[in-house]
């Protein structure tokens, strides 16, 4: 991590006095975080438009709940994890 092209980057946590790292994006992981998002949201729409929002609702609320059983953190909860920081 640190190195030049790298999309994260780690610092020596304060508080723990180093034993643990704060790991962040750097500006390229952010930028290709946000082309991911602009990509899956096209994604999204396309396939809205092919089977209606409704049933884009319903698949997109099944698939978060299939992540969640997985142990896989979805959006939701990252923002719920930053709130209560």
């Amino acid at each position: 991590m640190g190195s030049t092209g790298s999309m994260l980057t780690g610092r020596a946590d304060p508080v723990t006095r180093g034993r643990a790292k704060i790991i962040e994006l750097t500006d390229r992981g952010l930028d290709a975080v946000i082309k991911g998002r602009r990509i899956f949201a096209e994604i999204e729409r396309e396939w809205a438009e092919q089977i209606g929002p409704e049933l884009m609702a319903s698949f997109r609320e099944a698939a978060t709940r299939i992540a969640a059983l997985e142990g896989v953190p979805t959006e939701g909860s990252a923002r719920e994890r930053r709130a209560a920081a």
